[in-house]
């Protein structure tokens, strides 16, 4: 068998007998620069990375199917400062996502019945592997790891690595080192020489034996093109967002005893990334059903890279290799010197062979039958190792061709219709009439409806193509014929209707499914309720179109300008929308999932009543736009803007904001609750009668905005900074503000902060008035111009803080508790100081006026 493939492809096939059936799983492997998004890295720079990342000790793959796509990543979360002890490292896929919460080296300290854990070290980078997370030698699991003894130790290094709420499973993005689950499922019957091998029980299950761990299973197969984003994993890049190549991974087989190339269909089954030399590696898997392992049953299988899908079959790619093959150059001939140049005969090695048969008592009359039949099958497989050396010959070769020579080669058949899915229904009777038992029956038909469906994925994908300028595409159809069909209600399928004018046409209920669609003219025509599945638009004209209530389902909706266009009510199942500019149009009542947007405008559009889950919008901009009593849930946004938008009564839950801008941005009435915002900007947003409670800001600059009767309980601000905001009528219960957070002209009126925290935080010209902040506390926070004015503070802390030129003023400061701080130039004025603690406190110029102060606790070296 003989393999055909670019030099950037890995192929490694693997049998295996299975439900007494025998299979090659064809596994091809691809790697990819984060910068570029093609599969262009050649063979050493692959093994290379590998070697240097993976080691010998973990696997790529075990070269076997998967029932969906997983993802793994190999490398170190960084810290990108001095005073980092405590990070996280993330990566995001689609729309599944896992953390890894990472710290510097801590150490549990034990004596008797006390324990304690020391402050985490600061770090600059720490390896996400199995020896920094959690177990040690004992852990079945992991014994690796660290933070597992069997005995009370008094002095105990714990995990630098865990899981969020979980702190005895490793947390790292490798396979799970050992899963016992594999001693109850696994899978290898005893070894039987020459019948059946090798082989696997009927509880055999590739993911398994992989050992995925179970956060890092998807529900479904990877996608080209797919979205993903990195956190603290790049030693200069804090957030990396990037996608998947676009380019498509395609294969071929012909059998020996046929003449007909066939498609191999390939799984995306896997990706590992490489953040730190950002690099990602696809692992793609196919599967050959073959009777049986004694002989040769493909003549070859030839993989082919292509850019963009295009709609064509194994036969034109064949042709192509060998018209390749025969473009190159003769084998060089020795140059006559006049010396006689004498034919070497290979190597005789049967004496030495019998010699060592002799010499370890094994005698060929009493090898066993299944000895035999092993050796014969591998003498049969030593002649195909040289067919596959100058297959990698012929493969290097054909790399260096120059461009000109690959032109002359042939002009592209660009006409050739693509491969159609097989008549489904035609095989079933088929099959119906061999009168197989019924559950045989029933089992056969789910594999074939899986396969249909493979094909059709594989079709739309097909007709996904990228338009060559020297070859440019034809229609297959006419604007004649796709009226009167239409007319006649004949669904118009596999159709190329590319450059095709329908533009001022009336074609409601249209069925033009998996129909390639470029630079089609559908300006002011309606195309409503039309069956528009797996299409590919790429610079269509839509203006003032009406697509309202048709199905786009799995299409590719690519460099379209679309002025007061009508999608109302349309399916965008799966739908990609890349490089657009949508303007006045119209998105209302669309309730659609898993769709992406990238790089993508909407000026002045409405989304109204829209209601989606695990979107993904990436360096997009919205401005204008109107999202009233829209519906969002698991849903992404990195790279974006929004500007001037309005989101009223709007219904926002577990949304991911990643350098994102909202730009005199209105919630009113709206609830945007479980929602994490990094590195992100808010300017000039005002947040009336909503929600947002359970919101996370790390690293963010939120600037002139206004949060008026608003819920906002659990509020956290992590690292970022508050400029000139005002608070009026919220309830901030248990909010915190931590590490290093900036709070400047602040205005907060009328709120509710009870038991909330302020760690490491510098507030400027703070002014709370009339707010409840019993119970809060302050802690090594510097406090410059703060006021607290008609307030409840009972209890309230102030620790190790810098305070200055800052009044207490008819404020209930009961059983306060202010310690170990620095108070310089402030005033306590017609307050409450009963039961207060002011234990080990330096004052400056600090007066007490018209207060109740019985029983107030000072510390008598600071009276």
């Amino acid at each position: 068998m003989n393999i055909l493939k670019p030099p950037a492809l890995q192929v490694v096939v693997n049998p295996y007998y299975y439900e007494q059936q025998h299979f090659l799983c064809v596994t091809a492997m691809l790697m990819f620069d984060f910068n570029e998004r093609k599969y262009h890295i050649d063979t050493t720079v692959f093994w290379k990375t590998i070697q240097d990342n993976l080691g010998d000790d973990i696997k790529i793959d075990n070269y076997l199917p998967k029932e969906s796509g997983c993802f793994f990543a190999s490398g170190y979360c960084y810290s990108y400062d001095n005073d980092t002890n405590q990070s996280h490292a993330t990566i995001k896929i689609g729309n599944h996502s896992k953390t890894v919460m990472v710290f510097g080296d801590r150490r549990r300290l034990r004596k008797d019945l006390y324990q304690a854990t020391t402050k985490a070290d600061y770090f600059d980078k720490i390896a996400l592997g199995y020896e920094n997370s959690f177990g040690g030698p004992g852990y079945p699991n992991n014994p690796l790891g660290k933070g597992y003894t069997e005995n009370e130790a008094e002095e105990l290094l714990l995990p630098n690595t865990e899981l969020p709420n979980n702190d005895r499973t490793p947390a790292h993005f490798l396979p799970v080192y050992y899963d016992p689950r594999l001693a109850e499922s696994l899978t290898r019957d005893d070894f039987r020489a020459g019948q059946d091998w090798p082989h696997y029980r009927r509880d055999f299950n590739g993911q398994r034996l992989m050992n995925i761990p179970e956060d890092q299973v998807l529900s479904r197969f990877l996608r080209r093109g797919e979205p993903y984003v990195i956190e603290h994993m790049n030693p200069t890049e804090r957030i990396i967002t990037g996608r998947l190549p676009d380019e498509v991974l395609r294969g071929f087989y012909r059998k020996s005893a046929s003449k007909k190339i066939e498609e191999l269909p390939l799984d995306f089954s896997n990706i590992w990334f490489f953040p730190h030399e950002e690099k990602g590696l696809s692992v793609f898997h196919g599967l050959l059903h073959v009777e049986n392992f004694t002989s040769d049953p493909f003549e070859f299988i030839q993989f082919e890279i292509e850019p963009q899908p295009t709609p064509y079959d194994g036969e034109h790619y064949h042709r192509q290799w060998i018209e390749r093959y025969s473009k190159l150059p003769a084998v060089a001939q020795p140059e006559k010197t006049g010396f006689v140049h004498r034919k070497e005969d290979p190597p005789d090695f049967s004496e030495t062979e019998k010699q060592f048969k002799q010499a370890s008592g094994l005698n060929e009359e009493e090898q066993s039958p299944e000895i035999r039949t092993f050796l014969k099958q591998m003498k049969q497989a030593r002649p195909q190792d040289m067919a596959d050396i100058v297959n990698v010959y012929m493969t290097h070769s054909l790399n260096r061709m120059d461009k000109k020579e690959l032109d002359a080669i042939g002009t592209v058949n660009r006409e050739q219709p693509p491969p159609k899915p097989r008549d489904l229904e035609a095989i079933k009777n088929e099959i119906k009439q061999m009168k197989l038992p019924d559950e045989q029956q029933d089992m056969i038909f789910k594999e074939m409806q899986v396969i249909q469906n493979s094909q059709t994925r594989l079709l739309s994908l097909q007709l996904a193509s990228t338009r060559d300028p020297n070859h440019p595409r034809k229609a297959t159809i006419t604007r004649e014929e796709v009226i009167d069909l239409h007319a006649k209600k004949i669904p118009i399928k596999d159709q190329c209707l590319a450059a095709l004018d329908l533009s001022d046409l009336n074609l409601s209920g249209i069925q033009l499914s998996h129909c390639d669609l470029v630079q089609t003219n559908f300006n002011r025509s309606i195309v409503t309720d039309a069956n528009l599945e797996h299409c590919f638009f790429e610079e269509t004209s839509i203006d003032a179109a009406d697509f309202s209530k048709s199905d786009l389902s799995y299409c590719i909706l690519r460099s379209l300008n679309g002025t007061r266009t009508n999608l109302s009510k349309c399916r965008l199942e799966q739908a990609s929308i890349e490089q657009c500019t949508f303007q006045d149009a119209f998105f209302l009542d669309i309730q659609s999932d898993h769709y992406t947007v990238f790089k993508t405008v909407f000026n002045n559009c409405y989304f109204n009543r829209l209601e989606s889950a695990s979107c993904s919008f990436v360096k997009s901009e919205c401005i204008a736009c109107d999202f009233s009593k829209s519906q969002l849930n698991l849903t992404t946004f990195v790279d974006c803007r929004f500007d001037k938008a309005l989101l009223q009564q709007c219904h926002w839950q577990s949304c991911q904001f990643v350098n994102h801008r909202f730009i005199n941005t209105t919630f009113k009435e709206s609830s945007v609750t479980q929602t994490t915002h990094t590195n992100c900007e808010w300017q000039q947003v005002t947040i009336q009668d909503s929600d947002f409670s359970q919101n996370s800001f790390t690293k963010c600059v939120v600037k002139d905005c206004r949060f008026i009767k608003s819920n906002l309980n659990r509020f956290e601000a992590v690292n970022s900074q508050l400029d000139t905001i005002a608070i009026e009528h919220c309830d901030m219960t248990n909010s915190r503000f931590a590490q290093q957070s900036l709070i400047h002209n602040i205005h907060v009126t009328s709120c509710v902060l009870p038991e909330s925290s302020l760690i490491q935080t510098e507030l400027r010209h703070v002014d709370f008035k009339r707010c409840d902040l019993s119970r809060t506390q302050f802690n090594t926070c510097d406090i410059t111009d703060m006021t607290l004015t008609q307030s409840l503070a009972r209890e309230i802390r102030y620790v190790q803080c810098h305070i200055r030129s800052s009044t207490f003023e008819r404020t209930d400061l009961l059983d306060a508790i202010i310690i170990q701080n620095q108070l310089s130039h402030c005033q306590f004025l017609d307050s409450n100081l009963f039961g207060a603690n002011f234990n080990y406190c330096q004052k400056k110029n600090t007066i007490t006026r018209r207060c109740i102060v019985k029983e107030v606790a000072i510390h008598e070296d600071h009276r």
